[in-house]
């Protein structure tokens, strides 16, 4: 049997012996529940960052805000939808950025620990004897910086796009160093179209097409917008409701009582009247006091030679005239049907007139023989 001093000095031993491995254990765990802690806080720092950074809280501010149309807005014009493409038309460069970032981390992390070799090797084919070379470290650098500028890009290229819909055109805005600006007017849309692929659908995110009739194809094409059916369909109201007030029109529902064409909600609130069929209320009434008869009589084109007109001649000519019975010279309406407004109970004076005045200008010369 051994004596127990010499079992306490093995036991010692063999403590003195896994102590240094125990170290690098707690060590490397300390390590890597930090740079997780580390990695959880840069996520929700871009959580944070990015819409901030792009403009999505805000139109006005933000990195988008910097590129927002300001200047092909007009005074008199109100901003009716006004948004960028959504990230999900184009995850790729999202995701190959974030792979980029994870694989930098992972070989920030695995080779300092010693992992570098296996790392290594399951990334390789086995036929190449490759080793990790001392500037290990040019391999995340380039990795983060690839990754930093394909954002940055995406980023800009979104923050510059600008879709714009106001209660009288259309605006798009696109690119940075130089910018492409189009204005399209609603009265000229011809048809929207809204397209939604299999990928996009599933995120909710279509194409609005527009189309116009001076080209017969695609005049502008809204890409990356969100829900794009709803806002397919506000364009589509809002070019309705422009169009009807340019060409004087108005959408159903929108007559008074009386049968006017009331102004268009918009122009009421501007202090805005109807375009068309306004008259002077005066000039109603007094049309309408008129007889249709006196009405025609007045249309009537006066003959060149008569030298006066039926009213001047006297009263005595005027009863001959209606006393004739119309002969070769009469009124032929009177001699067929008969007068027609005589039958309304027009009395035999106002009645005697109008049949002098149209034997007068049957014959302008008869009376002066």
């Amino acid at each position: 049997m051994k004596p127990a001093s010499e079992g306490r000095a093995a036991e010692d031993g063999s403590n003195t012996t896994e102590s240094p491995k125990s170290f690098q254990g707690k060590l490397a765990l300390f390590i890597i529940s930090g740079l997780a802690k580390f990695w959880h806080a840069i996520i929700l720092g871009f959580q944070w960052l990015l819409p901030r950074a792009t403009g999505t809280t805000d139109p006005q501010s933000g990195l988008s805000g910097r590129f927002y149309p300001n200047s092909m807005i007009r005074q008199d014009e109100e901003v009716i939808y006004a948004g960028n493409p959504s990230r999900w038309l184009s995850p790729g460069p999202y995701v190959f950025s974030g792979i980029l970032l994870l694989l930098s981390f992972v070989i920030t992390v695995a080779v300092p620990l010693g992992y570098g070799e296996p790392l290594l090797d399951a990334v390789t084919p086995n036929v190449l004897d490759l080793s990790v070379p001392s500037t290990w470290w040019y391999a995340p650098v380039l990795f983060t910086a690839i990754a930093i500028l394909l954002l940055v890009y995406v980023v800009l290229i979104r923050a510059s796009t600008w879709h714009l819909v106001t209660d009288k055109r259309l605006i798009h805005r696109e690119n940075v160093l130089a910018p492409n600006r189009t204005r399209l007017d609603l009265v000229d849309i011809n048809s929207i179209d809204c397209r939604q692929p299999l990928p996009e659908r599933w995120y909710n995110v279509g194409y609005i097409d527009i189309y116009t009739a001076s080209t017969g194809g695609k005049e502008l094409v809204f890409e990356g917008v969100k829900n794009g059916p709803t806002v397919a369909n506000e364009i589509d109201q809002v070019r309705y409701e422009y169009q009807q007030r340019i060409r004087g029109g108005y959408p159903e529902g929108e007559e008074g009582e009386d049968g006017d064409r009331q102004a268009h909600p918009r122009d009421q609130e501007r202090g805005g009247h109807p375009r068309q069929g306004h008259q002077d209320h005066g000039s109603q009434q007094s049309n309408g006091a008129r007889s249709p008869r006196s009405r025609e009589q007045q249309q009537q084109p006066e003959r060149p030679g008569s030298g006066r007109s039926a009213g001047d001649r006297p009263q005595g000519e005027r009863r001959d005239d209606s006393q004739s019975g119309g002969g070769g010279t009469g009124d032929p309406f009177a001699e067929s049907t008969g007068d027609p407004f005589a039958q309304e109970g027009d009395s035999i004076e106002e009645q005697r007139p109008d049949h002098s005045l149209q034997d007068d200008l049957d014959d302008p010369f008869r009376g002066e023989d």
